[in-house]
């Protein structure tokens, strides 16, 4: 693209300081896999004086995205999360009515797309073997949309010419997250620094994008002819946005975040070494020597260490349970976003800590590990190989001479995710997703096409009513159902704290009518009915709890609280009066089905020994509890119900054993805070002193 192009008025000296490209692109614009034929590049050399108004309201949509997405984090919030895919899917459908009218499309691809395409159909064939259907297809919507955000960038308009304003937005959102964090931990006190991220981890790499786009510019940015004096609108620019790097730079520090640290390492020395060899050198010494330097709490590399986190260093072991899960797996995988119902099975001992099963498996902490597990081998190599394209066309603009800053901030940001996802799962957060498919859609301006071929159709009335019909079933089902689903249920949230239990009951019936495959309202409205069976035993609650637990297991039969809730409604149903054995077993069934999906948890033994010692089952009984001490030995509480059952049997030894090994733990962590619920289960007594227990 011969013609330079630029957003900003030519009166903004500041913003021309931004703006100047650090040479002329040597490639065209990449395009997508169906796009339109765009031959006239001249035509494109002002964006906003272009007339196409789905590049219009995208763009603008997309920098509004660049801003919101770090509030919807995990997809907490239906809001944010609900307009960004409006948004998506309003443009793609004007975009393909564009075509329609144009009665013409060019097929460009290029090798990224083959694998794109390749992803995209494994994901969606693998949604008819999913167990759990429903998290599985919300899973599946978000991935169609980075892909929408990925083509239609490379669709709408030429990226040349606005990448540096989706870079600068990308900036100013990392600042504006690290300001918003620092505001949240001052006045209210929040434990860590998170802004509106979920996971503080996700957090520091967002703000990394911020520290690569601010480095690459002071490095790699030309200087405009008519600035070269040495005046002050000459360096505002680079003071500003030196201060901030700064910041952000300072903010992942105090994070400790490992994973962020690394990659700012590994990133940086990298930038640095291209613009000279020698600085880099320097400054890889200079940041070790950082790390060692004293402070009041120890100095960053022993803050790092997180000497503290007993499960701080406990990847290769999660690791290797997810190679187990994915060979178990190794077709269709457990499906998407399932990893975390299955890990359960495959969670292992950390033998040093407390609790030895207190790591739950929820995620593989590898980008390409949680793919394999969720998708099979045959997912995992098609993301190997469509991020083997991505670093390879890193590489081809990263040798072009004079290196571009915004190619630079693209590539290097890639590089840092990739380095990040090695050990952590960067790509289920939204916003990290959302900025990587920006990313690769500027690196892939330039790539080479491998597949090009124009084609003229007529477009009659039916297609249009296709692409209507195709869109409003999307919207329905993948966007509007699932956030009125979600708005029902944060009014029942709301009604439930507030006490007012029958409107709450009809505004989770509301989200069942919208969303009937969500197992969690249904899970939801059953304990809601369990609670009123416990205070009032009848049988129309016994009966509306069985069916929404049962309702529940069906749609997601890999949740162990599922069948651990049922059971405790049968349990609860077998101690009142009279006493039906037929309770007992039924619970007793629901309680191996928790254990079959969960098998290291110590506390679904002892209720099932529980059971079986009110049936007069005492082999069963001790072979759980000691089943259970063995997977657990600081259960406090499985100790003395041991000790109490052999007592009853009159082994006194026995259980006078059980008892003083019981009593040693609790004096071992008498002064222990628990730093989770698990913890303080595990160490919480039935009574304080085994000493008038020994005999019933």
């Amino acid at each position: 693209m011969a013609a330079h192009r630029e957003i900003a008025s030519e009166n903004s000296p500041f913003v021309l300081s931004l703006l100047q490209d650090a040479g002329n692109p040597s490639t065209s614009s990449g395009r997508t896999v169906a796009c339109m034929d765009k031959t006239n590049h001249s035509a494109t050399s002002s964006f906003l004086s272009r007339k196409s108004p789905a590049a219009k309201v995208f763009l603008v949509s997309l920098l509004a995205l660049i801003i919101i997405v770090p509030f919807d984090e995990g997809g907490n919030n239906f809001i944010g999360q609900g307009i960004a895919q409006i948004v998506l899917l309003g443009c793609l459908a004007v975009w393909v009515t564009q075509t329609l009218r144009r009665r013409s499309i060019t097929l460009i691809v290029d090798w990224i797309d083959l694998c794109v395409l390749g992803f995209l159909g494994w994901s969606c064939l693998s949604l008819f073997v999913a167990d759990y259907y429903y998290t599985a297809f919300l899973e599946f919507v978000k991935i169609v949309s980075y892909l929408a955000i990925f083509y239609l960038c490379r669709t709408l308009f030429p990226l040349y010419s606005i990448r540096t304003l989706l870079l600068w937005t990308i900036f100013g959102s990392s600042v504006f997250q690290m300001f918003l964090g620092w505001y949240w931990y001052l006045s209210h006190y929040t434990p860590v620094l998170q802004a509106d991220f979920v996971n503080p981890n996700n957090f520091a790499c967002f703000l990394s994008f911020g520290v690569n786009i601010g480095l690459s510019f002071l490095l790699f940015a030309t200087r405009p002819e008519h600035h070269s004096s040495r005046t002050l609108s000459r360096f505002l620019p680079q003071l500003l946005i030196g201060l901030f790097l700064c910041c952000l730079t300072a903010t992942i520090f105090v994070e400790q975040s490992r994973g962020a640290v690394l990659s700012l390492m590994g990133t940086g020395f990298f930038l640095i070494t291209i613009k000279k060899r020698q600085i880099g050198m320097f400054s890889l010494i200079l940041f070790c020597v950082l790390l060692l330097v004293p402070l009041p709490g120890g100095n960053m590399f022993t803050r790092l260490q997180k000497r503290g986190d007993q499960y701080a260093y406990e990847r290769i072991g999660i690791w290797e349970s997810s190679i187990r899960m994915a060979a178990d797996y190794p077709l269709w995988g457990v499906g998407l976003g399932m990893y975390k119902y299955y890990g359960h099975s495959y969670n292992f001992p950390v033998e040093h800590a407390i609790a030895r099963y207190g790591k739950h498996l929820n995620i593989a902490h590898n980008d390409v590990l949680q793919i394999a597990v969720e998708l099979g081998i045959i997912g995992a190599l098609l993301f190997v190989g469509g991020a083997i394209c991505l670093g390879s066309s890193c590489l081809v603009q990263l040798r072009q001479r004079p290196p571009c800053w915004r190619m630079m901030a693209a590539c290097t940001g890639i590089l840092g995710l990739l380095i990040q996802g090695l050990f952590s799962n960067r790509l289920l957060s939204p916003a990290l997703a959302i900025i990587t498919a920006i990313f690769s859609a500027i690196v892939f301006e330039g790539a080479r096409r491998f597949f090009t071929r124009s084609i003229s159709f007529n477009a009659s009335w039916l297609w249009h009513l296709v692409t209507f019909s195709i869109c409003a079933v999307i919207f329905l089902y993948g966007i509007a159902y699932p956030f009125l689903g979600h708005v029902a249920y944060l009014r029942y949230n709301t009604l439930m704290k507030e006490r007012h239990v029958l409107e709450a009951i009809r505004q989770l019936q509301t989200a069942i009518a919208y969303v009937p495959q969500h197992p969690n309202y249904h899970y939801q409205l059953a304990m809601i009915y369990q609670k009123a069976y416990r205070k009032r035993p009848t049988d129309e609650s016994f009966q509306k709890a069985e069916k929404s637990f049962t309702e529940a297991i069906r749609y997601n039969p890999h949740n162990y609280r599922y069948y651990e809730s049922l059971a405790r409604l049968y349990e609860k149903k077998f101690y009142s009066p009279p006493r039906e054995e037929e309770a007992a077993r039924a619970a007793l069934t629901a309680y191996q089905h928790a254990h079959d999906v969960h098998p290291y948890s110590p506390f679904l033994l002892f209720a099932m020994a529980t059971l079986h010692a009110d049936l007069d089952e005492f082999a069963q009984a001790l072979e759980l509890l000691r089943t259970s001490v063995t997977l657990e030995p600081n259960f406090v509480g499985g100790h003395q119900m041991l000790g109490k059952m052999l007592a009853h049997l009159e082994r006194q030894d026995e259980a006078e054993a059980a008892f003083r090994l019981a009593e040693n733990i609790m004096r071992q962590y008498n002064d222990l805070t628990p730093d989770s619920n698990y913890v303080a289960s595990l160490l919480r007594p039935l009574f304080p002193s085994w000493e008038g227990n020994t005999r019933e």
